[in-house]
């Protein structure tokens, strides 16, 4: 996963675009938010999504290296 910001919001008022890549079905999935708050909670719901879809859900997730949603 990787996250961009804009200085400036799209017209539905996104400013953080994250990125994320299944490792094995080499699927891409953007999530778009309005606040960095906002990604848990799109996270979620993309996970229920996927382990719906293709049975499992991701077992690694690997976050670029900014740090904002690491646990420690």
């Amino acid at each position: 996963w990787d996250t961009k910001v804009s200085s400036i919001p799209s017209v539905r008022g996104y400013r953080y675009a994250n990125l994320g890549v299944c490792r094995n079905t080499r699927i891409a999935v953007p999530l778009l938010c309005g606040r960095r708050s906002d990604f848990p909670e799109a996270f979620k719901n993309w996970m229920g999504k996927f382990k719906a879809e293709f049975g499992y859900a991701p077992t690694n997730i690997h976050f670029d290296q900014a740090g904002w949603f690491s646990h420690r």
